[in-house]
């Protein structure tokens, strides 16, 4: 197993000492996760996008706009991309601070490339080629008031990734094909980089194997490692329609009675300490805690915050 056994939390302060203790020993043995992200030393970010056709489905809001799954997949995706483009622009120049992969898996019934126009069919694109090679889209956002009225602003964003829904949903040939990737990218002269973050974006349980089978695949794709640490596999459950979601959760017992929510928990990696004051910030939550890196039944705004967090280097 990949992942790190829980630590209980009980209501003793010298007990919650000895847990925080504890978790942080368990963290710094999988790796200190503090490797400086430099030109000469990128790190890598991959996003597996479930492209089934039940992503077609669904009505999550993100900027007052109501849209499908898919399409909020590839809102946020690309809004993301933007912002990693703006941190890695320092000083007016653009650094390769970051290489990308985009995976998506549904259409074909197998896991393939997913990026669009003058990047498809590439694999690893780094910030300068992503800022070359932008489509320019236009999307509309609702702007509230605080005297109850409201606006549609529409702007021109670049984007580098479309939506689709269309055929199953083949997770663990994503889950392979993402582990290929890392592996080589990390052999490639890579080993003193910042852990590659990989991010799973679903609505759904995997059509190409049992839990047992993805379980492995998540276990060896986590277990890949830099000098620095382990890989980080993040895992985003969305949902059907608005409402509670669980989110980054450090115990099996916050999630619902659902074997594929203990599934994907379990496939997840353990947040390293450097993201935690983020999570407990917008969970409102105890210090110390081991978070897992999953949102389950996540709506818009979960999913926004999920990808926020997760490529908040």
């Amino acid at each position: 197993m990949s992942q790190n056994p829980h630590l209980p939390v009980t209501g003793s302060n010298q007990t919650g000492n000895l847990i925080a203790t504890g978790n942080k020993l368990l963290q710094q043995a999988k790796g200190a996760y503090s490797a400086k992200i430099r030109r000469d030393q990128p790190t890598a970010l991959v996003f597996l996008i479930d492209q089934s056709g039940s992503m077609g489905g669904g009505s999550l809001t993100i900027d007052g706009k109501t849209m499908s799954k898919a399409d909020a997949a590839a809102r946020i995706v690309n809004a993301a991309l933007r912002e990693l483009l703006k941190k890695s622009t320092k000083n007016d120049e653009l650094r390769n601070y970051i290489d990308i992969a985009i995976i998506g898996y549904g259409k074909e019934s197998k896991a393939n490339m997913a990026w669009s126009g003058k990047l498809a069919g590439k694999t690893w694109v780094n910030m300068a080629e992503l800022d070359e090679n932008a489509e320019k889209t236009v999307i509309s956002s609702w702007v509230f008031f605080p005297d109850g009225s409201s606006e549609e602003e529409k702007a021109t964003v670049s984007s580098w990734f479309k939506p689709v829904a269309s055929g199953l949903t083949p997770m663990l040939s994503a889950i392979q094909k993402a582990t290929d990737l890392v592996r080589e990218w990390i052999a490639n002269g890579h080993n003193s980089s910042f852990p590659p973050v990989v991010i799973n974006i679903t609505d759904g349980e995997a059509t190409d194997a049992k839990a047992p089978a993805l379980l492995k695949a998540a276990e060896t794709l986590s277990e890949l490692r830099t000098d620095d640490g382990q890989v980080l596999f993040l895992n985003c459950h969305l949902s059907e329609t608005e409402g509670d979601s669980v989110f980054f959760p450090n115990d099996k017992n916050e999630l619902p009675p659902d074997e594929y929510a203990r599934l994907l928990f379990d496939m997840s990696s353990v947040m390293p300490e450097k993201y935690r004051s983020e999570v407990e910030q917008i969970k409102k939550a105890a210090s110390g805690l081991n978070y897992k890196g999953m949102t389950f039944n996540a709506d818009g705004t979960r999913l926004v915050q999920f990808i926020t967090v997760g490529t908040s280097y």
